[in-house]
């Protein structure tokens, strides 16, 4: 590091020490720092154009769970889902958001009751 600029040094210094301090390796500093740009960015997005469910993207794989996308006003992806497990958290995420077509809410009221049915 002879030859990197005094910032560069006070940087990496900086993340070294806050590895040491909370025992982590210096890499996953890094990538917790990444993630949080990342969440922050979503965040932004969410504020500038909101959010709405991408309902007909529900995902079921977890028995008993589902998976709803959340997307911006304008169809770009956040790269979050909301999540329910029974059918109370379900109505409430429906009422707060975006109102779920029947075929779809139909589907998901059935993986949250615990039957096996297939969205295809």
């Amino acid at each position: 590091m002879r030859y990197a600029s005094k910032r560069y040094k006070q940087r990496v210094s900086g993340l070294y020490r806050t590895a040491v301090k909370n025992k982590m390796s210096l890499r996953f500093v890094v990538e917790l720092m990444q993630r949080s740009r990342e969440l922050n960015e979503v965040k932004r997005k969410r504020k500038r154009h909101g959010e709405r469910l991408n309902w007909h993207e529900a995902e079921f794989d977890i028995v008993g769970w589902v998976m709803i996308p959340l997307e911006t006003l304008t169809g770009e992806s956040l790269g979050m889902y909301a999540s329910c497990f029974n059918l109370g958290q379900f109505e409430q995420i429906n009422a707060e958001y975006n109102k779920c077509p029947d075929a779809v809410a139909t589907q998901i009221r059935a993986a949250l009751m615990g039957e096996t049915k297939n969205r295809d």
